[in-house]
């Protein structure tokens, strides 16, 4: 961001006229590891080694190189620097926050935990330290779910409403209440969320796009095209997708199918028009076998199959539940569209059992993962 680059330009000033100042050198590394863009590793691992040189019982100077090893990939080296860093200055609560940043990134829930709610004793006050252990808690929740254990997801709520207590000003806050809201099933709430922030900021589409949905998977058909009226007219791949959605909800089959291949012909590399297409395919079942035409249903099931095969076997296709090219999710997803609780409940038990053998190997497994979690959720009482 412009502001680490101009932190990063100060520091340098900084070492350049005190050069024996070991914390000069320690801030200019730990504002080049801050950098989200291109780092320059050579300067930010020189920065803290010097400063280690010149002041080793500093404990700034070992957060540096702390930061600078996790930035580096290398986050196990750099746990010994944490600890010196925390020993040697105990009442920092950047240094905590950062620690348990480095224990969040090899999915040491527990430790990350520990670690963020020293940094919040120190520092009550700090929203960003209360997102941090709301996220936590909600990993936490969910893992203990999938493992059939008893879970409870308030203890993460109660820190993402703190959060927006402390913070009420800071949209980036509020939507992070908004999303753990909806990731728990707590619709109602969730859009209460959104509606505040369309409040604050009327143009904001993440807001939009979280009220209309909302309202399309609760059936308020009606409200849900209103808002979809206030969606910009370059995003017109997202009214299609809301279109269709509301049009499956009202059962109209295959006015969503016309819709969706006129739209997929339109777009025909836009994944969000092919899975839309695809979906209205497989659902549309209902439809035909209220026809009596099996071979119809048949027929459109197989299109909708080939065409989510050849989407997630595509080495450009990168899409959210289909990241990690898995048949599997295919089959789910069919099993979804179609009402078909029993096969998506087995699929999606399936689909668990591979994530308790490699847990976090690869993001499109945990994607999977929370995928089939959510369809169980929504088909534990069909």
């Amino acid at each position: 961001t412009t502001e680490v680059a101009k932190a990063i330009m100060l520091f340098r000033q900084a070492t350049q006229l005190a050069p024996e100042f070991a914390e000069a050198h320690a801030r200019l590394a730990i504002a080049l590891a801050n950098n989200q863009g291109d780092w320059d590793r050579k300067e930010a691992l020189q920065a803290a080694e010097l400063a280690l040189s010149l002041n080793a019982g500093s404990g700034e100077v070992q957060y540096a190189m702390a930061s600078v090893l996790v930035r580096d990939g290398r986050i196990k080296e750099a746990f010994s620097f944490f600890e010196q860093a925390t020993v040697l200055s105990p009442s920092d609560s950047e240094i905590r926050m950062a620690y348990g940043s480095a224990y969040a990134n090899i999915f040491d829930i527990s430790h990350a935990t520990e670690q963020w709610e020293k940094s919040l004793f120190l520092d009550p006050l700090s929203a960003a330290t209360m997102r941090q252990i709301g996220h936590t808690r909600e990993k936490a929740a969910v893992q203990k779910g999938m493992r059939g254990l008893e879970f409870d997801y308030k203890p993460a709520t109660v820190y993402f409403r703190r959060a927006v207590t402390f913070e009420p000003d800071s949209l980036e806050v509020r939507f992070d209440l908004m999303f753990h809201l909806w990731r728990i099933g707590r619709l109602v709430e969730s859009m209460q969320i959104a509606l505040q922030i369309h409040q604050i900021d009327p143009g904001n589409f993440l807001a939009i796009n979280h009220i209309v949905s909302t309202l399309t998977n609760t059936g308020q058909v009606q409200t849900a095209h209103r808002w979809i009226d206030k969606l910009p007219d370059t995003f017109v791949h997202r009214r299609n997708a809301f279109l269709t959605r509301l049009l499956r909800k009202e059962e109209k089959f295959s006015a969503a199918i016309v819709l969706t291949k006129t739209w997929f012909e339109d777009y025909p590399k836009n994944p969000l028009a092919k899975i839309e297409y695809a979906i209205s395919l497989a659902a549309s079942r209902h439809e035909t076998s209220a026809q009596e035409n099996s071979n119809e249903s048949t027929q459109r099931l197989g299109l909708a199959r080939q065409l989510l095969h050849d989407f997630v076997t595509d080495d450009t296709g990168n899409y959210f539940m289909f990241a990690d090219a898995n048949l599997m999710s295919v089959e789910l997803t069919l099993a979804d569209a179609m009402d078909d609780h029993k096969n998506a409940q087995s699929l999606a038990n399936l689909i668990i059992q591979r994530y308790e053998s490699q847990p976090f190997r690869r993001t499109g497994t945990s994607i999977h993962a929370a995928l089939a979690y959510t369809c169980l959720l929504y088909t534990s009482d069909a």
